[in-house]
């Protein structure tokens, strides 16, 4: 992980507001109301159970200016969500996106 985070740096050098670092989804080390736009996409289905996926929401509400948005996606397949322990919730998400962009 951190040697993708290093090449990232370098790559992206010089843009401006850009913060890399590793820590655990529900665990981020910044205050409360950092943000006002938060993107997580591609990582849900790591996961390892609706309690850290719930926590999870948690930590993207703290961090979150009152107001902000968070865009969280992740992969539309329900055959690689097969017995992971969070498929009913990552299933739920998936039934909710797909109401939510077909308006």
């Amino acid at each position: 992980m951190t040697s993708m985070i290093e090449q990232a740096k370098v790559i992206l050098a010089g843009i401006p507001n850009i913060e890399f670092f590793c820590c655990d989804a529900n665990q981020i080390p910044k205050p409360d109301n950092s943000f006002n736009k938060i993107l997580c996409y591609s990582v849900l289905h790591y996961f390892m159970d609706d309690r850290y996926v719930q926590s999870f929401f948690a930590e993207m509400k703290r961090l979150l200016v009152p107001g902000g948005r968070a865009l969280i996606g992740d992969i539309p397949d329900k055959a690689a969500h097969a017995g992971h322990p969070s498929k009913g919730l990552l299933d739920q998400l998936h039934l909710l996106a797909s109401k939510n962009l077909s308006r």
